[in-house]
């Protein structure tokens, strides 16, 4: 597993951020591998998902690699218009979301999912039935509650009134809340990973 964040203890130059990990280990190539592979970004709301996402996917694009973004809330309106927001629905829609995410890979693309993904269960699987997948995770700091706009008092909220398992085996971890500029140089950082392999 890698850090990145203020306590990582790394002693990276200041404004650069670098990702080692457990590639090899996990199978991960640099080069856009046969049957695609899965970037799967985790974390409350609020902790940046969407915003490092969409950098993993044009930093993708200028590089030529053919990539999608699955953003949580996209998919919800997409595919899980039927589920609500208890315990059971949010694993009815997770699920999907990787079985879907499970299909593009294997047309060969590369899958850039940002959803909150509160089942160890759920990545456990993609990890399993995922032969290239790298899990990120944006760790809110101790302290700092999840963000969420436009449900309405009545929702359930994971990190407050829902639990949310923390990921138990993810590549890379960042330290957040992120501001849109560090969220680019980590999307920067996972692109320079998927694409050289550094």
């Amino acid at each position: 597993m890698t850090r990145i964040g203020a306590r990582s203890g790394r002693r990276d130059a200041p404004g650069t951020t670098t990702v080692r990990g457990r590639r090899a280990a996990h199978g991960w190539r640099a080069a856009p591998p046969r049957g695609g592979r899965i970037v799967w970004i985790t974390g409350l709301a609020g902790s940046g998902k969407t915003m490092v996402a969409t950098a993993v996917v044009r930093g993708l694009g200028r590089a030529r690699i053919a990539a999608v973004l699955l953003d949580g809330d996209a998919l919800r309106r997409s595919i899980a218009t039927d589920l609500g927001y208890d315990l059971a629905d949010r694993r009815r829609a997770a699920e999907r979301y990787a079985r879907l995410a499970r299909l593009l890979a294997a047309q060969g693309l590369t899958v850039v999912v940002a959803t909150i993904s509160m089942f160890e269960s759920v990545r456990r699987a993609n990890r399993r039935r995922a032969p290239h997948y790298f899990e990120v995770y944006l760790r809110l700091a101790a302290g700092c509650a999840p963000r969420v706009r436009g449900r309405g008092g009545a929702t359930p909220v994971v990190g407050r009134e829902l639990p949310f398992e923390a990921p138990v085996r993810p590549d890379l971890v960042v330290d957040g809340p992120l501001t849109r500029a560090r969220a680019a140089s980590v999307g920067a950082c996972i692109v320079r990973s998927l694409v050289h392999g550094t």
